[in-house]
């Protein structure tokens, strides 16, 4: 039978090789093994990934479950002596806070105080970044990411290339969004 390590190193090169990314995982299961052996506990607890998750306060114990449960039905597979922690085990203690949505006025405000920003290399960047932001529903990574060869601005399309899932996409741009970013490659 194969140790929780090995099983580890296993479990994260078959997910890696279907296209997941895991790099929390990486860090983070090796940690809650080594809690295993700490404890010496032959096989995954309910309690133990509880105990480990909770080890870090705010949202991030329903993370750390979120790891090992998905591990942990991996081992369940070759380990009746496994246990899953469930779904919800957390879900209520650590809910999401609800997301704020900036009304017309606050988006004007926030654009014109990043127009002004001194500070900003090359000019108009930060009012570039909060206005894609805005205007097309990118999240910041994506944002961050874009370079010259992605922005279609006679088009009117961007091109998102290896997003969160590993996917990319064309992403359409409203006019007033092209004229703003041409202002600032213009600019720049």
């Amino acid at each position: 039978m194969k140790t929780l390590r090995e099983a580890l190193k296993d479990y994260l090169a078959l997910r890696r090789g279907l296209g997941a990314k895991l790099h929390a995982e990486g860090v983070r299961l090796p940690k809650f093994i080594s809690l295993l052996e700490e404890r010496k506990s032959p096989c995954i607890t309910i309690r133990l990934a509880l105990d480990w998750a909770q080890q870090i306060s705010g949202r991030y114990p329903i993370k750390r479950l979120t790891m090992v449960r998905g591990f942990a039905k991996y081992v369940a597979g070759f380990d009746a002596r496994t246990e899953v922690p469930p779904l919800k085990l957390l879900s209520g203690k650590f809910a999401r806070s609800r997301p704020y949505i900036y009304s017309d006025k606050e988006i004007q405000h926030l654009l014109r105080a990043a127009w002004r920003y001194g500070r900003d290399k090359p000019r108009g960047t930060y009012y570039c970044l909060l206005g894609l932001l805005g205007g097309s529903g990118l999240r910041i990574g994506e944002v961050i990411r874009l370079q010259t060869q992605d922005v279609d601005l006679k088009n009117e399309i961007l091109a998102i290339r290896d997003t969160k899932f590993g996917k990319s996409r064309l992403v359409p741009i409203h006019p007033t969004t092209v004229r703003g970013t041409a202002k600032i490659l213009e600019a720049a």
